[in-house]
């Protein structure tokens, strides 16, 4: 055993570690995992609120907009699920409850979009749309029941101007 130990070398590795720590350039700026994309004015619906609306500060000489709808939410969050609302719920078992829907040719949870310059509501999904100069949206539920939503949509829209 003593010959055995005599020939066996013992090394020491010492490993540092060096640790740094990483400032944004804006060091007053919360994270944000969900940014507004370039060129886009962006507002945040809750599902559980009635009309928000959409600035066109962006729009000037514009005449076409494109709108991005993202997020998701529920008209139940007890029962349902989370949906897109450029879509809404498309179940058979919300029919019976069709009196709680604040616009009754919309599936439940779609985004209602409310134009105010021609005082009408749409149900838009992604795409280009004629320029507006005031919009508001909201989830296709009655105010009374708005309670038991949940999650929210971001509407983004895009201004420019085309001759088509």
């Amino acid at each position: 055993m003593d010959t055995l130990l005599r020939n066996f070398k013992i090394t020491t590795l010492t490993i540092m570690i060096s640790t740094a720590t990483i400032t944004m350039a804006d060091s007053g700026s919360n994270y944000n995992p969900d940014p507004t994309p370039a060129g886009y004015e962006c507002i945040k619906v809750p599902s559980n609120g009635g009309w928000v609306r959409l600035s066109t500060r962006g729009s000037a000489g514009s005449n076409r907009m494109e709108l991005s709808i993202g997020g998701s939410w529920t008209v139940d969050s007890a029962n349902y699920g989370a949906v897109n609302p450029a879509d809404g719920h498309n179940s058979a078992a919300l029919e019976q409850y069709a009196q709680y829907k604040y616009d009754q040719r919309f599936a439940f949870g779609k985004l209602l979009w409310f134009s105010e310059d021609d005082n009408a509501i749409y149900g838009p999904t992604n795409g280009v749309f004629m320029m507006h100069s005031g919009m508001q949206f909201r989830i296709n539920d009655s105010d009374a029941t708005l309670a038991d939503n949940a999650g929210e949509a971001k509407v983004c829209a895009k201004y420019f101007w085309s001759a088509n």
